[in-house]
Protein backbone atom coordinates (compact mmCIF):
# COMPACT_ATOMS: atom_id res chain seq x y z
CA UNK A 1 0.00 0.00 0.00
CA UNK A 2 1.16 3.69 -0.28
CA UNK A 3 1.56 5.87 1.98
CA UNK A 4 -1.57 7.18 4.42
CA UNK A 5 -3.20 9.60 3.18
CA UNK A 6 -2.50 13.20 4.35
CA UNK A 7 -4.89 14.74 7.17
CA UNK A 8 -5.37 18.56 7.83
CA UNK A 9 -3.86 19.84 11.09
CA UNK A 10 -6.92 21.43 12.00
CA UNK A 11 -10.71 21.24 11.27
CA UNK A 12 -11.98 25.07 9.90
CA UNK A 13 -14.22 26.64 11.98
CA UNK A 14 -17.37 26.98 9.90
CA UNK A 15 -19.81 29.10 10.61
CA UNK A 16 -23.57 28.92 9.35
CA UNK A 17 -24.02 30.27 6.20
CA UNK A 18 -26.71 33.52 6.94
CA UNK A 19 -28.24 35.46 4.36
CA UNK A 20 -26.84 38.99 3.68
CA UNK A 21 -28.66 41.95 4.98
CA UNK A 22 -28.22 45.37 5.19
CA UNK A 23 -27.60 47.02 8.83
CA UNK A 24 -29.06 50.16 9.94
CA UNK A 25 -28.31 52.27 13.13
CA UNK A 26 -30.95 55.04 13.98
CA UNK A 27 -30.16 58.25 16.11
CA UNK A 28 -33.72 59.24 16.87
CA UNK A 29 -34.68 62.64 18.58
CA UNK A 30 -38.02 64.04 19.10
CA UNK A 31 -38.21 65.99 15.85
CA UNK A 32 -35.55 64.66 13.30
CA UNK A 33 -33.52 61.06 13.47
CA UNK A 34 -30.44 60.40 11.73
CA UNK A 35 -30.21 57.34 9.76
CA UNK A 36 -27.20 55.51 8.67
CA UNK A 37 -27.38 52.34 6.76
CA UNK A 38 -24.30 49.99 5.93
CA UNK A 39 -25.74 48.20 2.67
CA UNK A 40 -24.37 44.89 2.72
CA UNK A 41 -21.96 45.20 -0.45
CA UNK A 42 -20.33 48.04 1.90
CA UNK A 43 -22.07 51.36 0.57
CA UNK A 44 -22.57 53.55 3.42
CA UNK A 45 -25.56 56.16 3.29
CA UNK A 46 -26.18 58.56 5.69
CA UNK A 47 -29.97 60.25 5.98
CA UNK A 48 -31.85 62.32 8.10
CA UNK A 49 -35.73 62.38 8.61
CA UNK A 50 -38.47 63.90 10.53
CA UNK A 51 -39.22 61.56 13.22
CA UNK A 52 -42.64 60.33 11.60
CA UNK A 53 -43.92 56.78 11.34
CA UNK A 54 -44.41 58.01 7.17
CA UNK A 55 -40.80 59.03 6.85
CA UNK A 56 -39.60 56.06 7.99
CA UNK A 57 -41.95 54.50 5.72
CA UNK A 58 -40.99 56.24 3.13
CA UNK A 59 -37.39 55.97 3.10
CA UNK A 60 -36.51 52.21 4.63
CA UNK A 61 -40.11 50.64 3.57
CA UNK A 62 -39.34 49.84 0.05
CA UNK A 63 -35.92 48.67 1.02
CA UNK A 64 -35.08 44.87 2.10
CA UNK A 65 -35.15 43.23 5.55
CA UNK A 66 -32.62 44.80 7.61
CA UNK A 67 -31.12 44.82 11.16
CA UNK A 68 -31.72 47.90 12.58
CA UNK A 69 -30.69 49.47 16.16
CA UNK A 70 -32.20 52.21 17.32
CA UNK A 71 -31.45 53.68 20.88
CA UNK A 72 -34.55 53.23 23.29
CA UNK A 73 -36.21 56.97 24.29
CA UNK A 74 -39.71 58.07 25.37
CA UNK A 75 -42.77 57.00 23.48
CA UNK A 76 -40.17 55.48 21.00
CA UNK A 77 -41.91 51.84 21.41
CA UNK A 78 -44.16 53.06 17.68
CA UNK A 79 -40.62 53.50 16.30
CA UNK A 80 -39.50 49.57 16.88
CA UNK A 81 -43.69 48.62 15.82
CA UNK A 82 -43.65 50.97 12.66
CA UNK A 83 -39.92 49.48 11.67
CA UNK A 84 -41.06 46.05 12.35
CA UNK A 85 -43.99 46.07 10.37
CA UNK A 86 -42.35 46.81 7.51
CA UNK A 87 -40.12 43.88 7.91
CA UNK A 88 -37.17 44.80 9.56
CA UNK A 89 -35.52 42.96 12.61
CA UNK A 90 -35.53 45.65 14.98
CA UNK A 91 -33.19 45.74 18.07
CA UNK A 92 -33.92 48.49 20.90
CA UNK A 93 -30.55 49.49 22.51
CA UNK A 94 -31.10 51.43 26.46
CA UNK A 95 -29.59 54.44 26.39
CA UNK A 96 -26.29 54.38 28.76
CA UNK A 97 -26.58 57.15 31.42
CA UNK A 98 -24.33 57.72 34.22
CA UNK A 99 -25.88 59.01 37.81
CA UNK A 100 -24.85 62.68 38.61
Amino acid sequence: TGPPASRPRHTPFMLPMLPAMDHIGIDVHKRESQICLLAEGGELIERRIQTEPERFAAVLGGRPPARIVIEAWTDGEWGARCLEALGHEVVVHPTLTRAA
